[in-house]
């Protein structure tokens, strides 16, 4: 029984999108408050209100984190990069910047920009093919 749930796992592919949004609409709100003590650990939510652009991850068609930033010509300087405790397992990273990074190309972004002050997050940036500029300053490049 063990081995049918762990291949059922690994087997199953679970539908993964983005959608873009702003900052301001209600589902959004609802998502940065519900989560607004973990996601400070990160940027402050004065911080947040600020971005002019905002993104959905959903997984399974559950809303499962967010991306908010700056889009800015063909680039997105990313303020949070934030996923629910229950799916930080690097499927959405991976998916969103490794192997589907025409998605971001569609929004008309072609380079992302991260700060990294943290290593956990650094070591993640790095997984998801982001480059160490200077400083704590990270870039993806599609």
């Amino acid at each position: 029984i063990n081995a049918f749930y762990l291949w059922k796992y690994y087997t199953y592919k679970e539908p993964l999108s983005i959608v873009e949004t702003r900052l301001d609409v209600p589902l959004m709100e609802y998502f940065i408050h519900e989560n607004k003590e973990d996601i400070e650990r990160f940027v402050s939510i004065d911080e947040l209100k600020g971005c002019s652009a905002g993104f959905f991850l959903l997984r399974d068609n559950n809303l499962a984190g967010i991306i908010a930033g700056d889009h800015i010509g063909d680039r997105l300087k990313l303020k949070l990069d934030y996923v629910t405790p229950k799916y930080r397992d690097f499927k959405l990273g991976t998916y969103f910047f490794v192997k589907h990074p025409e998605l971001f190309k569609g929004l008309g972004i072609r380079e992302i920009v991260a700060h990294a002050k943290d290593d956990n997050y650094r070591k993640y940036l790095r997984r998801m093919g982001f480059v160490h500029k200077k400083g704590h300053v990270f870039v993806k490049r599609f």
